[in-house]
C-alpha cells in the first residue's frame, strides 16, 4: 500500500512540475549561450520590455552560460561583459529557446537559433562581421542597402536600431528607418530604443570628473573639464575598429591647439594594463594616455552612455557635451572651433 501511495505522489508531483515548466515556458524566455575562447566570466542582460527597462545577472562558466527573462513581445537583449561591453543581442519573446555563440572580440560574429527572425538577423551579421565592425561609413552603406532591398523585413529595423551610426547622418538615419513598413517596424522595438538613447543622452549631459591610471606618470590621475577650455576625451580598446582614424585627428588636433586650449585624453578600456600598453606603445602621443579599471563601469565612465567602440566625447569646460558618439570625424569637427 505505502509503495503504491508514493508511486501515485511520485504521479501527482510530475504531473504538477511538468504543469509548472509549461506555464513558466509561456512566460518566460531562455537563453542557452557559448563564448569563444571559454571565459568564465560575469555577464550582465539588459533589455526594453512591456514598458520598463530590464537588467539581469548571470555568469559564464567555462564558456557556457544560460539565463532566464520575460517579454511578452519580441524584445532585443543586449548581452554584455563585466566591462559593460556588448558581446551579442539576441531577438527574443516569452516561450522561446534561443541558442546562441558569441565572440567576445566582435559583437557581431554571432550565430544564433531558435526563431527565424533572430536566425536570419544574426546569419546577416555574421556575414558581415568585419565589415560592420570596421567603421560607421562602410556599416552604413551595407545596412543602407539591406533595409531598402527589405523593407518588409523587421531584421530592418534591427540593424537599424543597433548597427546603423546615425550620428553621421541623422536625417538620413529617420528617413531610412521610416522607409520600412509599419508591419517589420513594430512600436516595441522603437520605442524601446527610444527609451534607451534618451536615457543615454541624458546621462550624457554632463561629463563629470574621470579616475584613470595615467601612462606617463604611472599612476591614478583626474581627467576635470574645468582644466581647458575645450576636452576629446576618446574611449577605445586593443580590437577596436578604426584606431588609425583616431590617431590621426588626435595628432591633427594636437598640433594645432595647445593643451589649455583643447585637452586630449585617450582612454583604453582594455581588460587589463598588460593588453593596453601593448596596444599604445607605438602611438608617440603628444597627449594624455590613461587605462580605466572597470571599463564602462568605472566612476565618470558610467554615466556616458557608451554603446560601441571606439566613442568620442567633447565638452566645454563646464562639462556641457559638444558631441558623444563613434564618429571619429564628427568628434574632431567639434573639437576643432
Amino acid at each position: 500500500m505505502k509503495k503504491i501511495i508514493r508511486t501515485a505522489t511520485v504521479a501527482v508531483i510530475s504531473i504538477l512540475l511538468a504543469a509548472g515548466i509549461s506555464c513558466t515556458d509561456n512566460e518566460q524566455f531562455r537563453v542557452n549561450g557559448t563564448i569563444e575562447g571559454k571565459p568564465t566570466i560575469n555577464l550582465r542582460a539588459a533589455y526594453w520590455a512591456d514598458g520598463a527597462y530590464r537588467q539581469l545577472l548571470t555568469a559564464s562558466r567555462d564558456g557556457e552560460f544560460e539565463f532566464f527573462g520575460s517579454s511578452k513581445t519580441p524584445a532585443v537583449v543586449d548581452i554584455m561583459d563585466h566591462e559593460y561591453r556588448v558581446i551579442g543581442r539576441i531577438y527574443i519573446a516569452n516561450g522561446q529557446n534561443v541558442e546562441c555563440t558569441l565572440d567576445r572580440s566582435n559583437p557581431f560574429n554571432i550565430s544564433a537559433s531558435g526563431n527565424e527572425t533572430v536566425e536570419k538577423w544574426t546569419r546577416f551579421l555574421k556575414e558581415n562581421a568585419d565589415s560592420l565592425r570596421s567603421g560607421s561609413g562602410t556599416a552604413n552603406a551595407i545596412i543602407g542597402r539591406y533595409v531598402k532591398a527589405n523593407p518588409a523585413d523587421v531584421v530592418s529595423t534591427l540593424l537599424m536600431l543597433t548597427a546603423f551610426d546615425a550620428s553621421a547622418d541623422p536625417a538620413g538615419a529617420d528617413s531610412l528607418l521610416f522607409s520600412i513598413d509599419v508591419s517589420a517596424r513594430p512600436s516595441s522595438l522603437t520605442s524601446g530604443y527610444n527609451f534607451l538613447l534618451e536615457r543615454l543622452i541624458t546621462a550624457a549631459d554632463t561629463i563629470n570628473p574621470i579616475v584613470y591610471f595615467d601612462a606617463a606618470t604611472g599612476k591614478g590621475a583626474t581627467f576635470r573639464p574645468e582644466d581647458s577650455g575645450r576636452s576629446m576625451i576618446v574611449f577605445s580598446t586593443e580590437d577596436s575598429p578604426s584606431r588609425d582614424s583616431l590617431l590621426t585627428a588626435m595628432r591633427r588636433l594636437r598640433r594645432k591647439y595647445e593643451k589649455k586650449e583643447l585637452e586630449i585624453v585617450d582612454i583604453s578600456l582594455d581588460r587589463d594594463t598588460v593588453v593596453w600598453k601593448n596596444h599604445i606603445r607605438r602611438d608617440s602621443a603628444t597627449w594624455r594616455q590613461g587605462w580605466a579599471a572597470g571599463a564602462m563601469a568605472a566612476p565618470g565612465i558610467n554615466g556616458i552612455g557608451i554603446n560601441r567602440l571606439p566613442f568620442a566625447v567633447v565638452c566645454d569646460s563646464a562639462g556641457a557635451t559638444l558631441y558623444r558618439g563613434p564618429s571619429i570625424a564628427s568628434a574632431e569637427k567639434a573639437a576643432d572651433i
